[in-house]
């Protein structure tokens, strides 16, 4: 999972050591069972994995709070795969809403089209969110 995050070139190095952070925390039951990483794998190798979990204070309602693809299998349909798994899972439990974020950095723009190719609809910017100037776009979609 490390390995993926640090490949993308999503994150800042410092940013790193806080996800996995998260998965460590994920691996020890810490999280409880609402938490849920998923990976894919071809020829046996990790080549993708999201993780998701529910919006604490509202109904059926879950966030992907981090989806990445090694760069090598980019453009291969493992992150619409991870998408579309994550979405008949919560689907068969009659959840409603799913929701993703990111930032409107330029380098993300691939992000932010990847959400929108999958239908997702962006509905809220939150101006100079994560530092000045880097706003914060949720994206949601509707099951």
């Amino acid at each position: 999972m490390v390995n993926i995050a640090s490949s993308i070139g999503l994150f800042e190095p410092e940013e790193i050591p806080a996800l996995s952070s998260m998965f460590d925390a994920y691996l020890s039951g810490e999280l409880g069972d609402q938490h849920h990483w998923i990976i894919a794998k071809e020829t046996g190798s990790v080549v993708g994995t999201a993780y998701y979990a529910p919006e604490m204070f509202a109904q059926n309602v879950w966030n992907v709070y981090f989806i990445g693809v090694h760069p090598d299998s980019q453009r291969h349909s493992v992150g619409g795969s991870l998408m579309k798994y994550i979405e008949n899972n919560l689907r068969s439990q009659n959840q409603r809403m799913v929701l993703v974020e990111t930032s409107s950095l330029p380098h993300l723009e691939k992000a932010r089209s990847f959400y929108k190719k999958l239908n997702y609809e962006q509905e809220a910017t939150i101006r100079d969110y994560y530092k000045s100037g880097d706003d914060k776009i949720v994206f949601r979609k509707v099951l």
